[in-house]
C-alpha cells in the first residue's frame, strides 16, 4: 500500500507539473491533500498507537497526566467529554494536524504535490505515529508566517506549538541563536557543527549517558541503545548534506531570487535558511537524544520547499537550459529522498522495519483491510 500511494502522489505531481502555470493545479494539490488526510486521520495502527490509547483510557490517573503536555491533555478530554472513541480522537489529532500544515506547504510553494510528494518519502512515517510532535510542528510552521509581521501572534501560536510538545522548547535556542554572526556564516558554522560532531563521537557512551540522565532521568529511556552514538550522526549526514545545497544556493543567488521570485514565496525564505541553519545545529541535541531527530527530519521541509521554488523559476541566472536543470534537480532530490529512507529506516534493521510501516499503512480504516 506503501508504493501504490506513492504512486499515486508521483502521478499528481506529475500532472502538477504540467500545469503548474495554471490554476487547475490547485485540483491535484487537493486530491494530494485528501490523500494525506485520510492517511493520518483513519490511522488505526502504528508502533506508538498503543501507548496513546492507553493515555486516552486512562488519562484521569495522576501519573498519566503528569507524564503529558497540556492540550495532548485537554484534547483527550474534548473526545471523552462528548462521548468519543479513540478512533474519534485519532481522527480529531489528524485533522487538526493537516489542516494548519497542509495549509502551510500550500502558502509557501508554487508546486505544493512536489514538497508533499518528498515528505511522504521522508518523514511521513514517523510523523504519522508520532502525532504530538507533529500537531507541535504544524502549529510551529504556521507561526512562521508571522515571525515578521506579528510577533504577538508568533509567540502565541509557538507557544501553543510547545504545549503540544515540549521537544519545540528547542526553538527557544534558535530565536536566541540567530543574533550572532557565526550563525549565518555557512562556513563557519560547518567548521563549528563538524568539530563538535567529531569530539561528540570521541565521548564514551557511559560518559554522555550520565550528561543526559543528570538532566532529566526519564531521558535516560531515550538513549541510544548501542555501545556509541555513532549512529545517530549517521541519520543526521544526509539532512546536512541538503540543508548545505540549500543555503549555499541562496547565498551564491540571493539577487536571483529577489529579482525572480514573487513576494509570497520569497518573503520567509531568509528565515527558512535561518532555521534550515539550525536545523543542522540540531545535531548536538538530537546526538544524545535521538528525538530530536524528529524535529530535524520536519524542518527539512523547509529545504524541500526551497526546492519547489527552484524547480518553478529556475535555478539561477547562468543555467540555459531550465528543462535539463529542472530533470536533474528534481530527480536528484527524489534520489536522495529515497537513500536518506533506506539509511532511516531500512540498513540499520535489515529492512525489517519495511514491514512495520506497510502495516501502518494496510491497516487504515478508510481503505485498509
Amino acid at each position: 500500500m506503501y508504493y501504490i500511494i506513492f504512486l499515486l502522489i508521483l502521478i499528481l505531481g506529475f500532472f502538477e507539473s504540467v500545469f503548474e502555470r495554471n490554476r487547475i493545479k490547485n485540483v491535484f494539490f487537493y486530491c494530494t491533500a485528501i490523500i494525506f488526510i485520510v492517511i493520518q486521520a483513519y490511522n488505526s495502527w502504528a508502533p506508538d498507537l498503543e501507548s496513546y490509547k492507553l493515555q486516552f483510557d486512562f488519562i484521569d490517573e495522576a501519573y498519566v497526566r503528569n507524564a503529558l503536555e497540556p492540550i495532548h491533555i485537554f484534547l483527550i478530554e474534548i473526545v471523552k467529554n462528548r462521548g468519543g472513541d479513540f478512533e474519534d480522537f485519532i481522527l480529531m489529532y489528524g485533522i487538526l494536524i493537516m489542516i494548519p500544515f497542509l495549509y502551510f506547504i500550500k502558502k509557501s510553494s508554487p508546486t505544493p504535490v512536489f514538497v508533499l510528494s518528498i515528505f511522504y518519502i521522508i518523514p511521513f512515517f514517523p510523523d504519522i505515529t508520532q502525532i504530538r510532535v507533529f500537531l507541535a510542528s504544524a502549529i510551529f510552521f504556521i507561526s512562521l508566517q508571522f515571525f515578521n509581521k506579528n510577533k504577538i501572534l508568533f509567540y502565541l501560536l509557538y507557544i501553543i506549538s510547545v504545549l503540544c510538545h515540549f521537544s519545540l522548547l528547542i526553538m527557544l535556542v534558535f530565536i536566541l541563536i540567530r543574533k550572532f554572526s557565526f550563525f549565518k556564516n555557512l562556513k563557519k558554522s560547518n567548521i563549528i557543527i563538524l568539530t563538535g560532531a567529531f569530539i561528540l563521537t570521541s565521548i564514551p557512551k557511559s560518559v554522555a549517558s550520565v550528561i543526559v540522565i543528570s538532566i532529566n532521568p526519564k531521558y535516560g529511556s531515550y538513549l541510544e541503545g548501542t555501545t556509541t552514538y555513532l549512529g545517530t550522526v549517521g541519520l543526521f549526514l544526509p539532512f546536512f548534506l541538503i540543508n548545505n545545497f540549500v543555503i549555499n544556493h541562496y547565498n551564491k543567488n540571493k539577487s536571483f531570487i529577489e529579482n525572480k521570485v514573487h513576494i509570497k514565496y520569497k518573503k520567509n525564505i531568509p528565515l527558512f535558511m535561518e532555521l534550515i541553519m539550525f536545523s543542522n545545529y540540531l545535531l548536538f541535541f538530537q546526538y544524545f537524544i535521538r528525538d530530536f531527530s524528529r524535529i530535524t527530519m520536519n524542518l527539512s521541509i523547509l529545504s524541500y520547499i526551497y526546492i519547489s521554488i527552484l524547480l518553478y523559476y529556475g535555478y539561477n541566472e547562468k543555467v540555459k537550459s531550465k528543462i535539463i536543470s529542472r530533470f536533474l534537480l528534481k530527480y536528484g532530490v527524489y534520489i536522495w529522498a529515497i537513500i536518506t529512507f533506506y539509511i532511516t529506516f531500512l540498513m540499520l534493521n535489515n529492512g525489517e522495519y519495511m514491514k512495520i510501516i506497510e502495516r501502518t499503512f494496510s491497516n487504515n480504516r478508510f481503505y485498509g483491510m
